[in-house]
């Protein structure tokens, strides 16, 4: 397999429904790894990667993360609670994976995300 290179930031934004057809996004959070590449070792083994709960971002950057989480989140059928991680390219998001995170897989970095945006 071949992949173009991004250069550019991680970021990352959860998704959760209530209703059925109805899905709030939390605020968008920044990967900070402490190494070149956010592997597993950089991020279960490296206590100096971070997830910045306040990257700097323009309002319009985040809103268009947020609306394309949520679309990314009802376009593949989700459920529950996702998220959808990003690379930001200059003014350019593009999508890189979404991930259906179940009760036992919690990630820590979401309940922050939600308390950012007021979301009990």
């Amino acid at each position: 397999m071949v992949e173009e290179s991004i250069t550019g930031r991680e970021l990352e934004c959860a998704v959760f429904s209530g209703k059925e057809g109805q899905v709030e996004s939390s605020s968008v959070g920044e990967i900070l790894a402490a190494a070149e590449f956010y592997d597993y070792d950089a991020k279960y083994n490296n206590p100096d990667s971070k997830t910045e709960l306040h990257p700097d971002i323009t309002g319009e950057i985040e809103e268009k993360i947020r609306k394309a989480a949520e679309t990314v989140f009802l376009a593949v059928d989700s459920f529950s609670l996702s998220r959808v991680d990003f690379f930001l390219s200059g003014e350019e998001v593009i999508l890189m994976k979404s991930i259906l995170c179940r009760a036992s897989l919690l990630f820590p970095c979401i309940p922050c995300f939600l308390r950012k945006r007021d979301i009990p």
